[in-house]
C-alpha cells in the first residue's frame, strides 16, 4: 500500500478553499484522510492510500488536479508526494507550486 499526500498551503491563494477542494475530491470518489500539519498550522495534508499507485496517480491528475474548478488554485497552493520504494525515505515529489522544483515521475503503467 502506498500513500499519496497533497499538502495544501491555503495562505498562498485564498480564491478557493480546502473545504471546497475536499468536497470536489469526495465527489470524484476519493476519500482522503485529512489532517493538519502539526509543525505548521497553515498546512493541511490530504492522505490517500492505494494498492495501485500508477492508475491512482493517472486518475488523480485527470479527475482532480486538472479539474476546471480548482486546477489553477491547486497549482499555486499544493505539493503532491508519494511514498517511494522505501517509504518516506525516498518519497517522490510529483507536483509542486514552485515551478523551479525538480519533479520525480511515477511509472504509470497498470499494475
Amino acid at each position: 500500500m502506498k500513500c499519496f499526500i497533497i499538502q495544501i498551503d491555503p495562505s498562498r491563494d485564498t480564491r478557493y478553499s480546502i473545504e471546497a477542494f475536499t468536497k470536489l475530491v469526495r465527489e470524484q470518489g476519493k476519500f482522503p484522510e485529512v489532517e493538519a500539519d502539526y509543525d505548521n498550522n497553515t498546512l493541511t495534508n490530504l492522505n490517500f492510500f492505494t494498492e495501485q499507485p500508477g492508475p491512482f496517480w493517472q486518475e488523480m491528475q485527470s479527475e482532480i488536479l486538472q479539474h476546471p474548478d480548482c486546477a489553477s488554485w491547486i497549482k499555486r497552493v499544493a505539493i503532491v508526494a508519494c511514498e517511494g520504494e522505501h517509504g518516506w525515505n525516498d518519497a517522490l515529489l510529483l507536483a509542486h507550486y514552485d515551478s523551479s522544483e525538480t519533479l520525480d515521475s511515477l511509472d504509470t503503467a497498470p499494475e
